[in-house]
């Protein structure tokens, strides 16, 4: 294992899980919407499916206006809600709706996550509650099913703290464990039903803001997938 390459892109592979989980956790606050017309997108080109993304997200920045984000809030109800929506149809952010059999919330693949958490000692506590740093905030606020798409990338979020720190430690079965495990979970749990989420996400988003997101959030997928499997090859 490439245990340099793994120190190298953990930090910005944590973030980025990060950064797509809060924008699908909840609608944009305003702190957030300031915060993010502050960011840099230099370097930007459209070769790539995630720099498309990224293009499409600072150009709404850029021509963001007062009402920004009561638009972001009305498209997110309507997005992923389904109000206000012409078939009153949404793109739910449950791995249950997109992968059982009569597209319904509370189903295996939910069963499957909150059994992931509870063997990693994770599961919904009251918010400052002792367990895991990096996720504990996230599911002590949390109160939808352990299925949704903002929880599962805070939980592979935390994978990826998890292969840092057994980096860090020098233990090299550990580090090569915890990366067979985030490729793991990427293959049967996100790249399972992420990208079908993201499609209709594109076709039923009024804003380049969540078209940008929803392009993005397929797009590193794709890509983190990618790197693990560097990762996993045996040196």
């Amino acid at each position: 294992m490439n245990t340099e390459l793994y120190r190298e892109t953990a930090t910005a592979r944590r973030d980025t899980y990060a950064f797509l989980a809060r924008m699908f956790r909840e609608e944009v606050d305003q702190p957030l919407l300031v915060g993010l017309k502050q960011l840099s997108f230099g370097g930007l080109n459209d070769e790539d499916d995630f720099s498309q993304g990224m293009g499409l997200l600072a150009s709404y920045l850029r021509q963001a206006g007062f009402d920004a984000r009561t638009d972001l809030a009305v498209d997110y109800a309507q997005v992923f809600l389904g109000i206000g929506s012409r078939d009153g149809q949404a793109a739910h952010p449950y791995e249950s709706v997109y992968t059982s059999s009569e597209h319904l919330m509370m189903q295996d693949t939910h069963d499957a996550m909150t059994s992931l958490l509870r063997l990693k000692n994770l599961e919904r506590r009251p918010r400052g509650a002792s367990g895991a740093e990096y996720l504990a905030r996230a599911l002590g606020a949390n109160t939808e099913p352990a299925d949704h798409v903002a929880l599962e990338f805070d939980y592979m979020g935390w994978l990826i703290e998890e292969g840092f720190e057994a980096v860090c430690s020098g233990s090299s079965q550990e580090a090569m464990a915890s990366v067979r495990e985030q490729r793991a979970f990427l293959r049967e749990h996100l790249l399972n039903w992420v990208p079908a989420l993201c499609e209709d996400i594109e076709e039923r988003t009024a804003t380049d803001f969540y078209r940008g997101v929803a392009r993005m959030a397929a797009a590193y997928l794709a890509s983190d997938n990618e790197l693990l499997e560097e990762l996993s090859r045996e040196e």
